[in-house]
């Protein structure tokens, strides 16, 4: 999916019944305090949400209650964020570049966070041993079902 204001494909798209029907783009551009590259797009009108100051939000997955769960590269965490935008959760793991977030299993119950490795330098390597790697964690949520790709 490209946003048409950008050449960049998103790294997440989801129809949001709890946002009147808006898609999310992430993943556009990145910088400051935009979620997702800055844009939430409203059927044509850009909206940022939630305002984030530190890190760039990457991927993102939605729960059954209409959530926000985004990774945030460069803090090592995911964030949960009401549909309000309000930060209610923060869920942190031993790597600096969080880069995706999905609910997995049987009931959708665990979150499962993924961490990238590139863009280290040797000594952050050396301190964060576990970055490149999968992480999991049980949460009170439940995630939505992900409808397959079909192709273009």
């Amino acid at each position: 999916m490209v946003e048409r204001s950008f050449a960049q494909p998103a790294n997440a798209r989801r129809t949001i019944r709890d946002y009147e029907g808006a898609e999310c783009h992430e993943g556009a551009e990145r910088g400051g305090s935009r979620f997702g590259g800055g844009l939430c797009r409203w059927f044509g009108r850009r909206h940022e949400f939630p305002h984030i100051t530190d890190g760039s939000p990457d991927g993102l997955c939605i729960d059954a209650d209409g959530n926000l769960w985004i990774a945030i590269w460069g803090v090592g965490e995911v964030r949960r964020h009401s549909p309000t935008g309000t930060h209610f959760a923060t869920v942190a793991v031993a790597a600096p570049k969080t880069s995706s977030v999905a609910f997995i299993g049987p009931d959708l119950d665990t979150l499962l966070i993924t961490a990238a490795s590139e863009q280290l330098s040797e000594p952050q390597s050396a301190r964060f041993p576990d970055s490149g790697r999968l992480f999991t964690c049980s949460v009170e949520a439940t995630g939505l079902s992900v409808a397959p790709w079909c192709g273009p």
